[in-house]
């Protein structure tokens, strides 16, 4: 009888940890750029923050409200802004925060199926190399939060 004891609580502190270990990433800021009626695409952007001791990996995401999401990085080369697919994911180092902002590293929603009006909240599925699938809700806005309307 110990032993199942015993047994039962090691599974239990075992499961323990790895769920406070998958939960080390923390999402904040999370909005997409509204739309025009007939868009191709769509950014999206927030911050990632990893509270945990080990680093970990953005590999892709994915929405039902868009055929595809593509994780880019937009840089400027000499006088030309210029944007790229990062096809081997993004780095969430530990103890740091990534942030997908305008202008720099961002989700694009490619094809939207519809419009996104502001005001519209949507579900983006991030994955990641450690934490594994990882649901976030985007609220969706004509510019960055907090910016003031010209």
């Amino acid at each position: 009888m110990p032993f199942r004891l015993l047994s039962t609580m090691l599974i239990m502190l075992a499961l323990t940890s790895g769920s406070q270990a998958a939960d080390t990433l923390q999402f904040s800021n999370a909005w997409i750029r509204a739309t025009a009626p007939n868009a191709q695409v769509a950014g999206a952007f927030l911050r990632i923050e990893n509270t945990g001791s080990k680093p970990d990996r953005l590999l892709s995401a994915s929405t039902d409200i868009a055929e595809r999401v593509e994780i880019h990085e937009m840089k400027l080369s000499g006088d030309v802004m210029q944007m790229r697919e990062i096809t081997d994911g993004l780095a969430v180092p530990a103890g740091q925060t990534l942030t997908l902002k305008p202008g720099s590293y961002h989700l694009m929603l490619i094809a939207p199926k519809q419009p996104l009006l502001e005001g519209q909240k949507i579900n983006i599925e991030l994955m990641f190399e450690t934490a594994g699938r990882k649901s976030v809700v985007f609220e969706v806005h004509r510019q960055a939060p907090g910016m003031n309307s010209p």
